[in-house]
């Protein structure tokens, strides 16, 4: 049922109400009557564009959690497989070569081998008083404070072994070349 009010023709609800959302428009000859408003066509475009966010937003959730099943059931372990491979065919670095003992600990070998650069000169016997009344000896110049023997401290493996429990403690800042100039120079020629 339609009714005509303002020269428009509206369609009837159950309720008795004129419905706005059909709104014919006047009849005029050669012209079609449209049924649906732009208020009618934004609102389809709304449903329409929603339906497809979600649709987009679904599809993501999906992604991601087959990305994280592939990753971790698939990827990784040809990943680790192949990083160990990488490490197993490459060459050992030319510091290592030269300075075996500073490649056995956890800390950078880098950082410690140009410490000791500027320490002692990689000089084994190296030995410095120090204003406090103790002294530092060997590769990394390790201080008497720490309690280690002097004779340790002049064997080259037992100095760097002394020097990584230091290390452990106190970090790289048990050093006072460390972030120097020296430091950084030595670090750059490795």
């Amino acid at each position: 049922m339609t009714v005509t009010k303002d020269s428009y023709t509206y369609r009837v609800t159950k309720k008795g109400l004129a419905d706005k959302r059909y709104k014919y428009q006047p009849k005029l000859k050669g012209v079609k009557p449209t049924i649906k408003l732009r208020q009618e066509k934004f609102w389809d475009f709304q449903r329409k564009l929603m339906a497809v966010a979600i649709g987009i937003a679904l599809l993501g959730m999906i992604c991601l959690m087959l990305e994280d099943y592939f990753h971790e059931e698939l990827i990784s372990p040809f990943v680790e497989a192949k990083t160990t491979i990488e490490v197993m065919e490459d060459r050992v670095p030319q510091y290592c070569e030269d300075y075996p003992d500073f490649c056995l600990y956890t800390w950078n070998p880098k950082k410690m081998i140009a410490i000791a650069k500027c320490e002692s000169r990689m000089d084994s016997e190296a030995f410095a008083h120090e204003p406090n009344g103790s002294y530092s000896i060997g590769l990394l110049q390790v201080n008497s404070i720490h309690g280690f023997k002097p004779s340790e401290l002049f064997d080259s493996f037992l100095n760097v072994q002394k020097g990584y429990l230091v290390w452990e403690s106190q970090g790289y800042e048990a050093w006072t070349v460390y972030e120097s100039l020296c430091y950084y120079k030595e670090l750059s020629e490795l």
